[in-house]
């Protein structure tokens, strides 16, 4: 296996529908997906952009904090049913998760930022 463009797209030819994926390129413009993307690996963007000598008031840093926030808000649901953890997530992480994209989709950066940001 490589991480040819040509492997995803082999791979998944007869599929269609939701791939949760890393982000990597190769996934994109696969027909019938529709790309989801994995919070971790956004997070982990946003830790990459941190300048060597941060302050909590850099952008990649509240990148970062906003996700943690997301992660311990879910883990706090985790001994949920699915049914009760489903409805939480609708009520309570899907506003933070969209506040969380709005505010990316305000930003505008280039480097490290950019590629976190989008």
């Amino acid at each position: 296996p490589s991480r040819s463009g040509s492997v995803p797209r082999d791979f998944l030819e007869e599929y269609t529908g939701y791939l949760h994926s890393d982000g990597f390129s190769g996934y994109n413009n696969l027909p019938g997906m529709t790309m989801i993307a994995c919070l971790a690996h956004i997070r982990r963007k946003f830790y990459d952009a941190r300048p060597k000598n941060y302050s909590s008031k850099s952008v990649a840093h509240k990148g970062v904090t906003l996700c943690n926030e997301l992660f311990v808000l879910d883990k706090s649901l985790k001994d949920l049913s699915v049914s009760e953890r489903y409805d939480q997530r609708l009520e309570l992480v899907k506003p933070k998760l969209e506040a969380f994209f709005d505010w990316c989709e305000s930003l505008t950066a280039h480097g490290k930022l950019g590629t976190a940001i989008n």
